[in-house]
C-alpha cells in the first residue's frame, strides 16, 4: 500500500525531469512510472490535487531541451500543417489569460 500516491507521482516527476534535464539514462526508469501515475488516477484526481503535477510537467525543461535540439522532429513539433497554425496556437499559453484566446482558436 503506498503512503502517499499522488506525492510519489510528483516525486517521480520530479525526477523524471532532472534526468530529462541532466540527459541521464534515468529518465527511462521515472518515464514509465510517470506515464502509469498519470493513467492510473486521471485528469478529474490531478487536476483537483493540491500536487502541483501539471504545474511541473509544464518546466522549464522541456525549453531547455528544445534549444538543444531534442524535439527536432517536424511533426512532433508542429511546424508544419494545413490544420492550425499551431506556433501560434501555442503562443497563446505563454500569456496570463489564456483560456478564452485558446478556446476562440
Amino acid at each position: 500500500v503506498e503512503e502517499c500516491p499522488l506525492g510519489l507521482l510528483m516525486a517521480d516527476v520530479l525526477r523524471m525531469l532532472v534526468c530529462f534535464d541532466r540527459r541521464e539514462d534515468c529518465a527511462n526508469t521515472f518515464e514509465p512510472l510517470v506515464r502509469h501515475g498519470l493513467a492510473k488516477f486521471g485528469l478529474r484526481v490531478l487536476m483537483g490535487t493540491n500536487w502541483p503535477i501539471y504545474q511541473a510537467l509544464h518546466s522549464d525543461v522541456w525549453e531547455r531541451q528544445s534549444h538543444r535540439g531534442v524535439f527536432q522532429d517536424p511533426h512532433l513539433s508542429c511546424v508544419e500543417s494545413q490544420i492550425l497554425d499551431w506556433p501560434r496556437f501555442k503562443r497563446i499559453f505563454e500569456k496570463d489569460d489564456w483560456y478564452q484566446p485558446a478556446v476562440d482558436v
